[in-house]
């Protein structure tokens, strides 16, 4: 088994994983959404509901226009809300 580093290890640590457990119900209200606002979802999750939009984009490592039109369409679904701080952040709607 090869040890690989999870995009939400931190710097220079290895072999870490993270399990987005996602019910039913949620998995039913992805339907419709693209594959890169799937993954943004599953990251706010898996980092506890909310994050900075730097800390997001150097994870994916998505260019400018990318991050904010995925950014953008979760926000007019309503999936997102868009917060306050340092280069402005993202929480999941309800958290």
């Amino acid at each position: 088994m090869t040890d690989t580093a999870s995009p939400f290890d931190s710097p220079g640590q290895k072999g870490g994983s993270t399990t987005v457990e996602v019910n039913v119900a949620e998995a039913d209200d992805l339907v419709g959404f693209s594959v890169m606002a799937q993954d943004f979802l599953g990251a706010l999750q898996a980092v506890g509901g909310s994050a900075g939009n730097g800390k997001l984009q150097d994870l994916f490592e998505w260019d400018d226009g990318a991050y904010e039109a995925v950014k953008a369409e979760l926000v007019q679904a309503g999936k997102v809300v868009p917060g306050r701080g340092r280069g402005g952040s993202v929480s999941l709607a309800g958290s």
